[in-house]
């Protein structure tokens, strides 16, 4: 694993820390178990956890299971963290629910004097276009189940977008938000249930 800038990472006798983000629409509200220890009790759809931490170096089996039902496994997966790293862990999907491969945290914009966005799709199936100021930011589609790297973007303010890319609709509403310089963001896509339907937000969240 390695983030946006290059360094030395070690996977011996720490801590890492874990933070997960609930993209699935098999259940509503999932717990997380880490080692067999319950490490976070309900964390709703389309919500990201706070940090927790695990140990680094060796195997950590996380498993995520339905709040409501701690017998319906969601996912489960054995993960090896780096010390001192932190990373977003995405639990997805509807049909064949898993974790989307884990995302190292990179705080600093490795653009100098710009802010950086990491455009996030965890929906199943819907490719999407996200605007920034009227321009496609990224990639002028973005597949669904895919994290792209870090694009630049000036600090300031600027208009988020995001567009279902085969249909030409929209997806939310418009955003305006002032981006810091030095700083990187994750602009997530995520399927959520609304009665028997499966629709898509986003939301912009500031690396941490």
């Amino acid at each position: 694993m390695s983030g946006c800038q290059d360094g030395v990472v070690t996977f011996t006798g720490g801590t890492a820390y874990v933070r997960l983000f609930n993209a699935q629409t098999k259940t509503d509200a999932v717990t997380l178990f880490a080692d067999s220890v319950r490490r976070i009790e309900l964390l709703p759809p389309g919500m990201a956890s706070s940090a927790i931490t695990v140990p680094s170096g060796t195997y950590v089996l996380l498993d995520v299971r339905s709040a409501s039902d701690t017998a319906q496994r969601i996912a489960s997966q054995r993960y090896v963290m780096a010390d001192g790293q932190s990373y977003t862990i995405i639990v997805r999907g509807r049909t064949i629910t898993d974790f989307f491969r884990p995302i190292v945290d990179t705080a600093q914009s490795p653009f100098a004097g710009k802010a950086a966005v990491k455009i996030i799709n965890v929906s199943e199936e819907t490719f999407v276009t996200v605007n920034a100021n009227g321009s496609p930011l990224g990639l002028p589609v973005v597949d669904a189940q895919t994290v792209l790297p870090f694009t630049s973007l000036e600090a300031g303010t600027v208009q988020l977008s995001v567009l279902d890319a085969d249909r030409n609709v929209a997806i939310g509403s418009d955003s305006t938000v002032v981006l810091e310089a030095g700083q990187c963001y994750y602009l997530f896509v995520h399927d959520y249930r609304s009665g028997t339907e499966v629709l898509q937000r986003w939301f912009l969240r500031k690396v941490q």
